[in-house]
């Protein structure tokens, strides 16, 4: 497969919508909602713990149902503690978000709360670094790609 080196993105209010390019050739669109939380780093309060799972359910402040953090026994998870987080995974049907341990991210403070929510372009340029150009349909994405390119 050709390697990714450019980006279009389409800028809409509340929806965003990113095109991957090898040279001119289209390999992959990914859409991006204000609402989606992969990426995102929180400071959770453990709801429960599953032995039997190795895990951990955690509220995040978001959305209706706790995210699932594995080896909570290795981390030293108990019922009510604070833990850093990173959403791995978007909550699907009737599952929360998983997660992943974030240790750079600070645990003293209140939790739930939202500590890092990155930017979508910031996440594709780290994940495809030959990226040389991105086109913008947006004055205003524009001056937001300038900033993160």
């Amino acid at each position: 497969m050709a390697e990714i080196d450019r980006i279009v993105w389409s800028w809409g209010p509340g929806e965003s919508c990113f095109g991957l390019l090898a040279g001119s050739r289209l390999i992959e669109l990914r859409l991006h909602r204000s609402t989606m939380l992969l990426g995102c780093g929180f400071r959770g309060r453990v709801a429960r713990v599953d032995g039997a799972l190795d895990a951990a359910f955690v509220e995040i402040g978001e959305g209706d149902r706790p995210g699932f953090l594995g080896g909570a026994k290795a981390l030293g998870l108990s019922e009510g503690m604070a833990v850093c987080v990173r959403v791995k995974a978007e909550a699907v049907g009737a599952k929360g978000p998983k997660l992943l341990h974030d240790a750079s991210l600070i645990e003293d403070g209140s939790a739930p709360v939202l500590l890092d929510r990155p930017h979508p372009l910031r996440r594709l340029l780290q994940a495809y670094p030959a990226v040389t150009q991105v086109l913008v349909n947006d004055v205003g994405a524009l001056a937001e790609a300038r900033g993160l390119f």
